[in-house]
């Protein structure tokens, strides 16, 4: 008996350790403080001096445990099968095992951060893109010419897209993320969004910014017009610069360059306050179409133009 005792009480201080640790059953209420707690500092994407930033862990538990229990279950079954004693609480710590695996890989400061917010910092030239693109494909309710300026509505659905796919295109397959088939989707789209929302309160609040080309200025938003396109509603205005030599990162050029649009831009926006629902859907429906469309990497800006353009009127260009 008296050999019993010591492996008896060694064995109930191995279970106890092991409930602590893996909170399965009673144990999961000794862990769960800790869960929450780790919940509450909620991610932001925050634009600050023209940089955004990442504060927070972009991968929160309810997305983490969204994915587990979805495009995850893969990734959590590899991380089973490589678990010692599966018998002992395997499910619960190869679940916390690739909780920490998660978490390292997502980090705030690692490589993956570091690509994205590298990646969300071209946010406003995507803007500018979107404009130039709107501008090429000849949504007229959207565009009004100066002799040496347009001033182009951009729906923030189409800046959302646009960021989103360019993020999951350029960062997706980055080796530190790959395994996390899914994941990567998730926490690359909520960047996406983040950003967007962040710079579109930045521009609301009466705050213009001119584009890293020199040659635009965001001009403003309206987050009121109901476009209905990727789930938001409402619109940049994106003052564009027609003139070859212009640099409107100077002061007094970007000066000269908004008085001189002033009357156009107040025009704009009368107008599109004018359109008519039907032609809004319209509109928005064009843009649909567009995002459903694979870009061809051997066009050029113009091809592509013309063969948009033929596709949302019927008509060759």
């Amino acid at each position: 008996m008296r050999g019993v005792v010591p492996v008896t009480a060694l064995a109930w201080r191995l279970l106890s350790t092991s409930l602590l640790i893996y909170p399965d059953g009673m144990a999961a209420g000794l862990a769960h403080e800790y869960v929450d707690r780790q919940g509450e500092a909620l991610a932001t994407v925050i634009w600050k001096r023209e940089q955004f930033r990442i504060a927070g862990h972009p991968v929160s538990e309810e997305m983490f445990d969204q994915w587990v229990t979805g495009e995850g279950r893969s990734a959590l079954r590899e991380a089973l099968r490589s678990t010692r004693m599966r018998w002992l609480f395997g499910s619960s710590r190869a679940r916390r095992h690739l909780h920490r695996t998660v978490r390292s890989a997502f980090r705030p400061g690692g490589t993956f951060c570091a690509a994205t917010v590298k990646q969300l910092n071209q946010l406003p030239a995507v803007v500018r893109a979107c404009a130039i693109g709107i501008q090429r494909t000849g949504h007229r309710q959207l565009v009004t010419y100066h002799a040496s300026a347009a001033i182009v509505v951009v729906p923030r659905g189409v800046v959302r897209n646009d960021i989103k796919v360019k993020l999951i295109r350029e960062l997706a397959t980055l080796p530190q993320v790959r395994e996390f088939n899914g994941l990567t989707e998730r926490v690359l789209s909520w960047a996406a969004t983040g950003a967007e929302c962040a710079l579109f309160d930045h521009i609301a609040r009466n705050r213009q910014l001119v584009d890293e080309s020199g040659r635009g200025v965001i001009l403003g938003g309206d987050g009121d017009f109901r476009w209905n396109l990727n789930g938001v509603q409402g619109h940049y205005y994106y003052g564009a610069s027609l003139e070859e030599r212009v640099d409107l990162t100077n002061n007094k050029e970007r000066r000269r360059f908004l008085g001189g649009i002033r009357d156009l831009y107040q025009g704009q926006t009368v107008h599109l306050k004018r359109m008519r629902p039907d032609e809004a859907r319209e509109t928005a429906e064009a843009f649909r179409l567009l995002q459903k469309m694979d870009l061809r990497a051997s066009e050029t800006p113009a091809e592509r133009a013309r063969r948009i353009r033929e596709m949302t009127t019927g008509a060759p260009a």
